[in-house]
């Protein structure tokens, strides 16, 4: 009877034993044919990125956008290419989406950097610019902590900017029984520095500097070497150094400016030019220690700017060169309205300012060019009104700016090549007032003057204990923009021109937290930015 059970048992034991691998083995073929299913699937909806390509482009020239984006997205998922990150990003800017554009220009820009297309890279990374939306707010400090800008370099204001030009070539302002700074001066206000151009191997400019100290102001000299190969430590330069160093007073030398421009003489040598700077440096430095030192480049191209850098203990300051334009290289098919001039300021700025005070050389806006008859005047207000006010705010480090008044359409010592564009302030009395205005701020330092008080960045999260005046920087893709302010998601505040601010009274807000949002808002009323700020109403 036990041997049957035994039996019984083990005969049990093999049936579920057999059961149980038959399930198994139906479960995994099972398992198998949904797996192979599922391949199949994947090889069925698989696009390669070429073909992707292809079918984007086809969508791209039909307008459908849309469809665009959702082939050329697969196309860069599968070949992260230069070439599908751009034609990803024209689609996205096509919609509208200018941040996803931009961010995929510079996704190429790189690219094209780490393969060594400079050329290339800064096209794009020009692109991404001109489509990025930037938004900061500020609130004003007085007289505390000012020297957290300030890099003690010589001449530098702790805070402030010098306001400065050139106005060598204004005929507006000659003949008039005083000198063109006085004259200046009484249109403008009083300007603290003013430069001009020297050719190397010319004397000294005595009587100028002394007519521009008489003024009230500092004499800067952008001195341009025909050839660096002159440029040597010689009989000269000592003379010249001797004359500035009698001369007394502060004095700018901004030696051989826009050397990374192929227009220069001396773009082509990055190593010679380091070489006769730090030498000319040394001589100054040696016989004239009043002079300080300006390595100033142009703002294009950004590609190779470094090269050309002196280094720190040759340079005391660094310049930069730019110029509103309508219009680039003389075509009409090229137009620049889109530019925001803090685009021509970031490089530098970025790269710079937090070892050497920053200045703008030279720099002005158009109001009237040979390209076209339309009228400019909208135009150069537009960027005066920006950059003064940028100034302040995004670039306390900038500590001069210097106006370039010339009407280079009739300046008869202008090259022919170089008559397309009027910059002078005297001609256009719109423009003159849009000047004056924008200097007359207490930020700006006049002949004489000092400064106090300056602009911080507000934090993302504060306390409100006191009426607190709040202004905004915003840069964007499109210039008929809009600026929403909201407090608690209700909009308190609309405004379309400068300046975007608002006073927040903690009076008006019930004890707690608060949000404060700012929204920018395209022409199409298409957000293209916004940000949340938090803050605090105490006992």
């Amino acid at each position: 009877m036990a041997d049957l059970f035994k039996k019984i048992v083990l005969i049990f034991i093999l049936l579920v034993m057999i059961f149980t691998n038959s399930a198994f083995a139906e479960a995994k073929t099972t398992k198998n044919s949904a797996k192979t299913k599922q391949t199949t699937s994947t090889k069925t909806n698989y696009i390669h990125p070429d073909k992707a390509y292809r079918l984007g482009v086809e969508a791209y020239n039909k307008k459908d956008y849309s469809k665009a984006v959702y082939y050329f997205d697969i196309a860069a998922k599968g070949n992260p290419s230069a070439a599908n990150f751009i034609m990803l990003a024209k689609s996205y800017e096509e919609l509208g989406k200018m941040e996803d554009a931009a961010n995929l220009y510079f996704k190429a820009s790189e690219i094209y950097k780490n393969k060594g297309l400079k050329d290339d890279a800064e096209i794009y990374k020009t692109k991404a610019k001109k489509l990025t939306t930037e938004v900061e707010l500020y609130s004003y400090y007085e007289e505390s902590n000012l020297k957290e800008n300030y890099s003690g370099a010589k001449y530098e204001p702790v805070s402030g900017a010098y306001i400065g030009a050139y106005i060598d070539a204004d005929p507006n302002l000659k003949n008039r029984g005083k000198s063109i700074f006085e004259e200046f001066n009484i249109i403008f206000g009083n300007h603290s520095v003013f430069f001009t151009y020297h050719h190397y191997g010319q004397p000294f400019p005595k009587n100028w500097v002394n007519e521009v100290k008489k003024a009230g102001a500092i004499p800067q000299l952008a001195i341009e070497p025909s050839s660096l190969d002159e440029v040597k430590d010689d009989e000269y330069l000592r003379e010249f150094a001797k004359d500035a160093a009698n001369y007394g007073g502060p004095i700018f030398i901004r030696f051989a400016s826009e050397m990374n421009g192929n227009w220069t003489p001396y773009y082509n040598d990055p190593e010679k030019y380091k070489e006769k700077f730090r030498l000319v440096h040394d001589v100054f430095e040696k016989i004239a220690p009043n002079v300080a030192m300006v390595w100033t480049p142009n703002a294009v191209p950004e590609k190779n700017i470094d090269e050309f850098y002196p280094g720190d203990e040759y340079v005391d300051w660094v310049g930069v060169n730019f110029y509103a334009v309508a219009y680039h290289n003389m075509n009409i098919n090229e137009p620049a309205f889109d530019e925001d001039p803090s685009m021509y300021l970031d490089y530098i700025y970025q790269k710079y300012s937090t070892k050497k005070p920053i200045q703008i050389s030279e720099w002005a806006a158009t109001h009237k060019t040979v390209l076209t008859d339309k009228d400019l005047t909208e135009f150069a207000i537009d960027r005066i009104n920006k950059l003064y006010y940028y100034l302040p705010r995004k670039y306390p480090r900038i500590k001069m700016v210097c106006w370039f008044d010339s009407n280079n359409i009739d300046n008869p010592f202008v090259p022919a090549e170089r008559k397309i564009n009027n910059y002078s302030l005297t001609e256009n009395p719109e423009v003159k007032e849009a000047y004056k205005k924008a200097v007359e701020s207490s930020y700006f330092i006049k002949s004489g003057q000092a400064t106090s008080g300056y602009y911080k960045t507000l934090p993302e999260t504060f306390t409100l204990e006191k009426d607190m005046n709040i202004t905004a920087f915003i840069k964007t893709y499109d210039n008929q923009f809009a600026v929403k302010f909201l407090i608690d998601g209700n909009m308190v505040s609309y405004q379309k021109e400068l300046p975007y601010e608002i006073t927040l009274s903690p009076g008006n807000y019930n004890k707690g937290w608060h949000s404060l949002e700012i929204r920018v808002v395209d022409s199409k009323n298409r957000l293209a930015k916004s940000k949340v700020y938090k803050f605090f109403i105490g006992q």
